[in-house]
């Protein structure tokens, strides 16, 4: 978004415009709960929308572990809503854990538990 401001100079003839990005802090616009539990087998799905003027770009990661890259749905794609949605299939027990996600210098953490087979 770009805020235009036009400023006139009645003595000559010529108007300018000067364009100038408007910018605005990365704030929290809805955010999984604390805390989520999903079946094995099942499809886990935290969400973090985070807002901001330029758009951020949401990073997911395991606290005290790795993602399961395997069963990761593309975070680019239109089903994890272009990485606002982290989805992982076919979950294990072994996924139970801290998830976090941070846009800028806010972050989020959901704690996943997993119900046994």
């Amino acid at each position: 978004m770009v805020q235009i401001s036009c400023r006139e100079d009645f003595s000559k003839k010529a108007g300018h415009i000067f364009l100038e990005p408007v910018t605005t802090a990365v704030h929290k616009l809805y955010v999984s709960p604390d805390e989520v539990t999903v079946k094995a087998g099942g499809t886990l799905r935290l969400q973090c929308i985070f807002g901001g003027r330029p758009l951020p770009v949401i990073f997911w990661s395991k606290v005290d572990g790795n993602l399961p890259k395997s069963r990761l749905k593309d975070l680019t794609s239109p089903e994890s809503d272009y990485g606002k949605t982290l989805l992982v299939e076919n979950v294990h027990p072994e996924d139970a854990g801290r998830y976090e996600c941070r846009a800028g210098d806010l972050s989020h953490s959901v704690n996943v538990r997993v119900l046994g087979e």
